[in-house]
């Protein structure tokens, strides 16, 4: 599912990610098996992956998104990372 939402991205297909990103938060939470730590990981790269299309479509902080991308647990964080100084 991260390389789908990251697919997405890099061919700028806004809709298919928002669809993604609910996808995957409802899929998160009805997974018993995956432990918690995993999940937060996870539900943050979603959150990040939402906020970094909002950039590109002209919303939101990229500087305060990029601080928080720093400091976060989140899973794909040098992918992040690199989106951000692109964007």
């Amino acid at each position: 599912k991260n390389l789908t939402l990251k697919t997405y991205y890099e061919q700028g297909q806004t809709e298919s990610i928002f669809l993604m990103v609910d996808t995957y938060k409802h899929m998160l939470k009805r997974e018993k098996l995956v432990p918690e730590s995993i999940k937060n990981l996870l539900n943050n790269f979603v959150n990040f992956v939402r906020e970094l299309t909002d950039i590109k479509d002209g919303k939101g902080d990229r500087e305060e998104i990029l601080l928080r991308v720093q400091k976060a647990p989140v899973a794909e964080k040098l992918w992040l990372l690199e989106k951000l100084g692109n964007v």
